[in-house]
């Protein structure tokens, strides 16, 4: 699981030099709308470079002029693609030479609860890496070793 801090995530995609988003209309307005002190966004179909808060706004959408049919549910859609966009933009040329800005504000916006074990090992092989260590520290007592 992955929590995202919306204070923070703007600085991240905006370290990261933005986000690329391929979706249909999009015609945000949020608490409002930019006239009464909230946010909006107005998107035509097809592939736009989003900057931090035209992302962060997208990830709250909630209510769409363009397609009256979104809900929650695409609100949960349109925030895993844009995780995987920031994915694809991390691990970019751009995203290599950007790496110092991202990696000081990736702390800061995600948080998981996967430890180091389960991020960087697949569950077989932690299971035998929890083998190993078992056998490993075993006590033995004196002339319980044999030579082979």
């Amino acid at each position: 699981m992955i929590l995202i801090n919306f204070t923070n995530f703007p600085n991240l995609v905006n370290a990261m030099g933005g986000v690329t988003w391929t979706g249909g209309c999009v015609d945000s307005q949020i608490s409002g709308g930019t006239k009464d002190g909230g946010y909006s966004l107005v998107l035509r179909p097809g592939t736009h470079h989003l900057d931090g808060a035209q992302a962060l706004v997208l990830a709250r959408t909630r209510e769409n002029s363009c397609d009256p049919a979104w809900s929650d549910l695409t609100r949960e859609i349109n925030q895993q693609k844009l995780i995987a966009a920031m994915k694809d933009q991390a691990l970019s040329p751009t995203g290599f030479i950007r790496l110092p800005w991202i990696a000081w504000n990736a702390p800061q916006t995600l948080q998981t609860d996967m430890g180091p074990e389960r991020s960087r090992a697949s569950p077989r092989r932690s299971a035998y890496s929890a083998q190993v260590r078992r056998r490993s520290s075993t006590r033995l007592g004196p002339g319980s070793c044999r030579a082979a």
